[in-house]
């Protein structure tokens, strides 16, 4: 989140791959992507924990794989 700040206030855009750090536990919720990353037209990447197909899960599912 710092980096993202970092960047932002400079007018960088960047995409940030967050990965679920274990299985069922994402380091960072739905509302702080949001607030931190998305708002700021930041992309997130993802390369899930279980590989569940994108586009038929919601966004936080894919970015944290916690269902």
């Amino acid at each position: 989140m710092r980096f993202s700040k970092v960047i932002s206030e400079a007018g960088l855009k960047c995409t940030f791959n967050i990965n679920s750090i274990d299985e069922g536990i994402c380091s960072f919720g739905e509302e702080e992507i949001r607030e931190h990353f998305l708002s700021k037209g930041h992309e997130i990447a993802v390369h899930g924990f279980l590989h569940k197909a994108e586009g038929l899960i919601r966004l936080i599912e894919g970015i944290c794989e916690c269902i």
